[in-house]
């Protein structure tokens, strides 16, 4: 008999939508799938990816879960509690600071084996000294309440850590990098060409969130325009930043050279349209998007702020920024635009660097075998 997990997390969206349906489409054949999460945040693209993958996930729960704490939290439990009853799973998998805590708390109370992947902003310190300081304490207390911790990167490893007073080499620390799909003949992938001359097209590709580092984007790409460097700017995503993008790109005369796509049927054809990927993340747990970036053939300019550090190689698999700002990203897009020689070395580089570290044959193996560890 397959053995059952139950993937639960709040908001299916960016980076950790893609790696919970990863989880589901890659172990689904393994393992009885089942996913609780609200699905009232989601977009059109998350509902295709789960009708796509129903044959892999026998049964979605919708709950009506909202970010800050309160009264609901409480009814959610319960419910959660009533769902992992009637489906007696072998593992309960959390993720993200609201889907953690509702595992830990259900495992705990009906002693089924409980797996914690903190993702994006609850492990970056981005929350102010008290909500940081409450989160420290809770996953302080919840600690003790989970048998495995299986982190995305050695930095947000490193960062949850230090928030609950413990060694990397703890026993429940895990690392399993995430992973992304690239076809064997990987390595003869080309960087796509270049030139300065004509039309030069820019993507970004994320969540319109302050975090994200669009608006450095727009500016850098501004001061290249002025320039003379004629480059046309797409950043697909949707979020609470879009009409402060909308009125920055206006207010520096480049209404006519940018657009803001909130949907797009194939990320992967899009990239594979762009000439140059930038990912000017403020905060990264991970970062999916350059490794996507590489396998479509694009060049990447990126920071280097956490996670970051580590799929970049340290900044060797791309034109990547340290101190971020306006200035220093116009610059690594310049360099990325004319500096031919060093485009092909970093692309080259960085596409022997993802397929030996970023397979998601090495990720899926990992996972299955935790998940058969956990003995109920």
């Amino acid at each position: 008999m397959k053995r059952r997990v139950v993937q639960i997390v709040r908001s299916p969206v960016g980076g950790i939508r893609k790696h919970i349906l990863s989880i589901i489409e890659g172990l689904g054949d393994e393992f009885e799938m089942f996913l609780i999460t609200d699905i009232s945040d989601a977009d059109k693209r998350y509902f295709e990816d789960i009708e796509r993958k129903s044959n892999k996930c026998l049964k979605v729960f919708n709950l009506k879960i909202l970010d800050q704490p309160g009264f609901r939290d409480l009814l959610n439990i319960y419910k959660i509690l009533q769902i992992v009853k009637l489906i007696s799973p072998n593992v309960l998998h959390g993720h993200g600071a609201k889907g953690g805590l509702y595992a830990r708390v259900v495992g705990f109370l009906l002693g089924v084996k409980v797996i914690y992947t903190a993702h994006g902003g609850s492990i970056h310190d981005m929350h102010g000294k008290i909500k940081n300081r409450i989160y420290s304490i809770v996953e302080r207390i919840l600690y003790k309440f989970t048998d495995l911790l299986v982190f995305e990167s050695k930095y947000t490893m490193k960062q949850y850590s230090s928030k609950i007073g413990r060694e990397t080499t703890d026993e429940k620390f895990c690392l399993n990098y995430n992973a992304i799909d690239f076809k064997e003949n990987v390595l003869e992938l080309q960087c796509r060409e270049i030139n300065p001359e004509k039309l030069i097209v820019i993507g970004a590709f994320g969540l319109l969130r302050f975090i994200k580092g669009h608006d450095l984007l727009i500016m850098a790409v501004s001061s290249l325009i002025e320039k003379g460097y004629k480059i046309q700017l797409n950043i697909f995503g949707s979020g609470e930043e879009e009409k402060s993008l909308l009125d920055l790109a206006k207010s520096c005369g480049m209404s006519d050279f940018f657009k803001i796509f909130r949907e797009a049927d194939s990320v992967n054809v899009e990239m594979s349209k762009c000439h140059i990927v930038v990912h000017p993340s403020r905060f990264e747990s991970f970062g999916y998007v350059p490794l996507e970036a590489l396998v479509n053939g694009a060049t990447v300019v990126s920071s280097l702020e956490g996670g970051l550090f580590e799929v970049m190689d340290e900044g060797r698999s791309g034109f990547c920024v340290k101190d971020l700002s306006e200035n220093t990203l116009s610059k690594q897009i310049e360099m990325a635009i004319l500096n031919k020689s060093e485009r092909e070395k970093k692309f080259n580089h960085a596409i022997t660097y993802l397929s030996e570290m970023f397979s998601t044959t090495i990720f899926f193996k990992r996972l299955g075998e935790i998940y058969n560890d956990c003995k109920k």
